[in-house]
């Protein structure tokens, strides 16, 4: 005789919109999408399973995108009132933002080896046909694109040379931030 057991998973908030909610994984990803945004953008209220995520409400400073959710630099602020940096902003060398004590930390944690290697090797994820459609983004996609073109021209024209010099070792901010995101580049 065979049993049959159903498991259904619980599907929790693990980074909700207004409290703090303990899980190191969501709370660094919040942190990076603020900080690789140049704060412009914040990904917050992220949900799942486990380390499968969905549904973020997305916030940014003109609180006018991403539906009603979006709360503005209200939302940025009780983010940030709210947010403990853990193992994993330290290990993405975030700016620190009331950092937990290193003996209070817990839960997912950075893998030592990894964090000890010079580097992480690069890997290439084309993301565009996740967002090219997306009605939400499309004003993003299009910025992107308008971004990367003005950055190709920029690099035929005199000036390149001198805007090359200034921002080569800036690989953030929101072109950034938007070409690897929406465009799939780098």
């Amino acid at each position: 005789m065979a049993h049959c057991v159903l498991w259904k998973p619980t599907f929790q908030a693990s980074n909700a919109n207004t409290t703090t909610i303990s899980r190191n994984t969501p709370q660094a990803f919040s942190h990076f999408t603020y900080e690789a945004s140049n704060h412009e953008l914040l990904a917050v209220d992220i949900q799942g399973v486990g380390d499968l995520y969905t549904d973020p409400q997305i916030h940014t400073l003109n609180g006018h995108d991403f539906g009603k959710g979006n709360l503005g630099v209200l939302g940025f602020q009780k983010f940030l009132s709210s947010h403990r940096c853990n193992s994993i902003c330290r290990y993405l060398k975030l700016p620190a933002v009331n950092p937990k004590s290193r003996h209070a930390d817990s839960g997912t944690l950075p893998v030592q080896e990894l964090m000890n290697r010079d580097r992480v090797r690069p890997t290439h994820f084309d993301s565009r046909h996740y967002y090219e459609n997306a009605p939400m983004l499309q004003k993003y996609v299009t910025q992107c694109r308008e971004m990367d073109s003005q950055l190709s021209s920029a690099s035929s024209s005199n000036c390149s040379k001198r805007f090359r010099k200034r921002h080569s070792h800036e690989p953030s901010g929101f072109a950034y931030f938007c070409r690897v995101l929406f465009c799939g580049g780098y």
